[in-house]
């Protein structure tokens, strides 16, 4: 059941750049953000994004945490949920 979920998760995202390590990677990142909304003990991402945005001398640092926050929202809106509705079509059909 898990080949068929990632053979259509990989035909999905077909166009996008990029491994498929780097496709898996992106929706355990994802899964990991959504892991810490629920579990706020987590701290996987929040810690060290507040110590770069509260960097206030350097630019660039705070430059590179915000572009970290919009990576971490495209995999938490986009990848992990694209995977979890393939897997729920494949558990309705079965």
């Amino acid at each position: 059941m898990f080949s068929e979920i990632n053979a259509e998760f990989l035909k999905q995202w077909k166009e996008f750049p990029g491994t498929n390590t780097l496709k898996y990677s992106f929706v355990i990142i994802g899964l990991l953000c959504w892991l810490e909304y629920f579990i706020p003990d987590l701290k996987f991402a929040s810690y060290y994004l507040t110590i770069l945005l509260q960097s206030t001398e350097n630019i660039l640092i705070m430059f590179f945490g915000y572009i970290i926050i919009a990576g971490l929202f495209a995999c938490s809106f986009f990848w992990l949920p694209s995977y979890l509705w393939i897997f729920l079509k494949r558990l309705k059909n079965r």
